[in-house]
C-alpha cells in the first residue's frame, strides 16, 4: 500500500503539498509511505479524491488507478431535461453533480456557465485553501466587487478585486505573502485577465 501511495503523492508538486493537501504532518506522510505507521482513512481520501484516484486500488491494489465515473454522472451534463447537471474537476477525472434548479435558484446562473476547479495558489489562504472546490461563473468577467479567478502572466489565481474610485480596481488576498496591487481600468494591461467569479465552494473538513 506504501508504494501505491507513494504514486498518489508523486501527483503532487511535492511531498509537502501532498502533506497539506492529506492533512498531515510532512514526518507522518513519510512514515505512511515507508509502511512505518498506518495511514489515517481521511488522509488517503483528501490525497485519492483530488486526484481521481481509486480507493480500492490504493487499498488493495486490484482495478484500475484511476476511477470510472458513473455512468449516470457523465451522461447528466448532455441532458438538458435532467434535473442533475454533473461537473468534472478542472485536470481530473472526479465529478460532483449539483441540481440544475439549485443552481439556478441559489447561484442565479446558467449551469453551462460554470466550470468546476481546486482553488489555484495560496494567496487566499485564510480564506479559501487550495484544497477547496469552487464553482466558478466563467460569464462573469467584468472587473467587480467580489472573489475572482484570475489570470496573470499565464498563471491561474484567486484574488479579491475591489473597485475603487477613479476607475481603480484593488486585487488583493488573504495571504499575507502577497502584496496587493491596483490596476487602472482605463489602459489594457498585458498579463491580467478575468477568467470568472467564484459562485460556490466545498470544503473537506
Amino acid at each position: 500500500m506504501g508504494e501505491r501511495l507513494e504514486q498518489v503523492v508523486s501527483l503532487y508538486p511535492d511531498r509537502v503539498n501532498a502533506a497539506e493537501v492529506a492533512g498531515v504532518s510532512i514526518q507522518l506522510l513519510r512514515r505512511i509511505i515507508t509502511e512505518e505507521s498506518d495511514p489515517p482513512l481521511q488522509a488517503v481520501l483528501n490525497l485519492a479524491r483530488p486526484m481521481g484516484i481509486s480507493l480500492d486500488w490504493i487499498v488493495s491494489g486490484e482495478g484500475d488507478m484511476y476511477e470510472t465515473p458513473p455512468r449516470a454522472a457523465v451522461e447528466a451534463p448532455a441532458n438538458p431535461n435532467s434535473n442533475m447537471v454533473a461537473f468534472t474537476l478542472a485536470g481530473t477525472d472526479v465529478q460532483m453533480a449539483f441540481s440544475r434548479h439549485w443552481i439556478k435558484q441559489q447561484l442565479q446562473v446558467s449551469a453551462e456557465s460554470l466550470e468546476l476547479m481546486q482553488v489555484p495558489g495560496d494567496s487566499m489562504e485564510g480564506t479559501l485553501s487550495s484544497r477547496d472546490v469552487v464553482l466558478v461563473n466563467k460569464a462573469d468577467t467584468q472587473p467587480a466587487n467580489g472573489l475572482f479567478v484570475l489570470r496573470l502572466d499565464g498563471v491561474l489565481d484567486v484574488k479579491r478585486l475591489q473597485r475603487l474610485p477613479g476607475s481603480k480596481l484593488k486585487v488583493s488576498g488573504s495571504n499575507e505573502a502577497y502584496d496587493p496591487f491596483e490596476l487602472d481600468l482605463t489602459q489594457a494591461t498585458p498579463g491580467f485577465e478575468i477568467v470568472g467569479k467564484l459562485v460556490w465552494y466545498g470544503r473537506i473538513v
